[in-house]
């Protein structure tokens, strides 16, 4: 009988921890943070941290040619963009429903891996396609409430489906620089394109927040997403995805949508309906179908 290692239990327990940050993130937004000042302390923060250990570890943070500049420099603002979005589907819905909509992501990367010629669009594919909209429609119609509050958490659902979208053109865009430099280098020079991205778009945030308003909790709760979700429990991954590889890893991966929804249930108190049960579990069977294999990344938040 195979062991239980110590590999298992950081694929296993990395995802769900990138589950808190889900709702952790619901919760600070709810308790005295502006979305962007909150992303600009979180990824400012984060940015130094990882800069400081790269530095340490490989001497240097150099992209060397055009074409990976480019695209690590697109990736960056695609997860800009991703993490923007992730904050104000937050503010707009529940962490439930976010986090279940982002079980689109695999069936998402495989089918945009499809259009730009990376692979070949399968039979395969398509029908998780078409499984996978069937479980966000029911993630959307199943809403606490019903169909009757759906307009006022319409904006939120419309926000939420930018993210799975957006990881996945990120995911797209990265995979080649992270071929040619370790994770750890990449995810430093991402992490600080996009601290200086979002300071350039929230920067009047700083302004406008009351840094008083924030409750103890609220605090920890960033410390822990830019500790424990950005730096610690990705170096982490890093180091069990060199051993397992990507392929294996991935699939760990498609807990972190699902232990997000039931810790929302359970932490904030969140309602899941039937129906975005179904929908959840629908989604789940699509991944499967899906069975990616893509050498995609792993999430940084």
């Amino acid at each position: 009988m195979r062991r239980f290692t110590s590999t298992d239990v950081i694929l296993v327990a990395a995802p769900l921890l990138w589950s808190l940050h889900i709702v952790g993130t619901k919760y600070v937004l709810g308790h005295g943070f502006l979305p962007m000042s909150f992303l600009i302390i979180r990824f400012g923060s984060a940015a130094l941290i990882f800069a400081v250990i790269a530095l340490i570890v490989e001497h240097t943070l150099r992209i060397d040619g055009r074409s990976d500049r480019l695209r690590v420099g697109a990736a960056a603002g695609l997860f800009a963009l991703n993490q923007i979005a992730f904050v104000f589907a937050l503010r707009a819905t529940t962490a439930v429903t976010v986090a279940l909509v982002f079980g689109l992501f695999p069936i998402v990367v495989a089918v945009m891996a499809a259009a730009i010629g990376h692979d070949r669009l399968s039979t395969q594919t398509i029908i998780a396609g078409i499984v996978s909209f069937v479980g966000v429609s029911l993630v959307v119609v199943g809403v606490p409430g019903g169909v009757a509050k759906l307009s006022g958490e319409l904006w939120g659902i419309l926000i939420a489906l930018a993210i799975p979208f957006t990881w996945a053109g990120f995911s797209l865009l990265i995979g080649q620089p992270m071929r040619r430099y370790s994770p750890m280098r990449i995810n430093a020079v991402v992490l600080i394109a996009t601290a200086f991205s979002v300071l350039l778009i929230g920067s009047s945030s700083l302004d406008d927040q009351d840094y008083t308003a924030p409750t103890t909790l609220a605090w920890i709760s960033v410390v822990y997403s830019v500790v424990g979700a950005l730096v610690i429990t990705n170096l982490l991954w890093f180091k069990v995805v060199g051993r397992v590889g990507a392929a294996r890893s991935s699939y760990f991966l498609n807990l972190q949508p699902f232990g997000a929804a039931v810790l929302a249930w359970i932490l904030l108190g969140e309602e899941i309906t039937p129906i975005q049960a179904a929908g959840g579990v629908i989604i789940a069977a699509a991944i499967v179908i899906s069975r990616v294999h893509l050498d995609t990344v792993t999430p940084i938040d």
